[in-house]
């Protein structure tokens, strides 16, 4: 079911704001190991997390931010992957519940684009490798089993930063 150049993570902790936090270390951590982000967001941000010391000028500019401000846009956007002109090597999408439905078949739908989207971005790069991490704040049981099915890590957030940067850094450099 998961594609094995594809690195999926969901991360999750009741706190939204923490886990906007979370997403945006992980998206400075690939960016200083070169690799290209896309942000994804529903909506823009006007400052970065306090806690946050802005990287060098050379790692944010490895970093998209994009606003696709409903679930059709997220979805039509990642089903036109083959129009793409610049193809990033992660792609983070903060807030998925915001994205997602009720319905288990519309949240697999989801996911499933989420990842297939990743895979066309890791058959475009000579690593032929791929990272796909968003985060989950509900308790919501009902989608533990797609969520084991479409992501090869999943992790609770407990203020541990440290462990979950090395984890990444770690997947990149394939330790």
């Amino acid at each position: 079911m998961l594609p094995q150049n594809v690195f999926s993570l969901l991360i999750k902790n009741s706190d939204k704001l923490k886990l906007q936090d979370v997403l945006f270390k992980c998206a400075f951590q690939y960016a200083s190991l070169g690799l290209n982000v896309w942000f994804i967001s529903p909506q823009p941000f006007n400052q970065l997390p306090s806690n946050l010391i802005p990287p060098d000028k050379e790692v944010l500019q490895l970093i998209t931010f994009l606003y696709l401000q409903d679930q059709a846009d997220l979805l039509s956007h990642l089903n036109s992957v083959h129009l793409w002109t610049k193809y990033p090597q992660v792609i983070i999408v903060n807030d998925y519940e915001f994205y997602c439905g009720d319905s288990l078949r519309l949240n697999a739908f989801i996911i499933a684009s989420m990842l297939d989207a990743t895979l066309a971005c890791a058959r475009r790069h000579h690593f032929k490798r791929a990272h796909f991490v968003t985060s989950f704040t509900r308790e919501c049981t009902e989608f533990e089993n797609i969520f084991c099915m479409y992501f090869r890590k999943i992790l609770s957030y407990d203020d541990n930063e440290d462990d979950l940067l090395q984890l990444i850094k770690d997947d990149v450099l394939l330790k």
